[in-house]
């Protein structure tokens, strides 16, 4: 069965001015997915194990992206393990972005 995929930017100009130029590009979800994802039941999971689902929903869908590196001052390709060490105030808005929220 072929799949029906979609790429979504996630812009991270949010993050401040120097991160106006940055962004991340994932694949889109399929109705699957999301009723997979629903299927969880993420409320009766504790915070870290949410953390570690919605992690790996982002590693999953990841294509491609560029960050500010605040140490080099320098905009850098992201690669899907970087996902980690992004600011932690993005994984939420992230998700909603991908399943649907295009209010970003």
């Amino acid at each position: 069965m072929p799949k029906f995929i979609s790429e979504k930017t996630f812009s991270l100009k949010s993050l401040g001015e120097a991160w106006k130029d940055c962004f991340i590009k994932f694949s889109s979800v399929s109705i699957k997915e999301s009723r997979e994802l629903i299927q969880l039941k993420l409320g009766s999971k504790t915070p870290l194990e949410v953390s570690d689902i919605t992690v790996k929903f982002l590693k999953d869908h990841f294509i491609s992206g560029n960050a500010y590196d605040s140490e080099s001052k320098q905009i850098v390709a992201l690669k899907a393990e970087d996902i980690t060490e992004l600011p932690s105030m993005i994984q939420e808005k992230v998700i909603l972005f991908l399943v649907g929220d295009a209010s970003q």
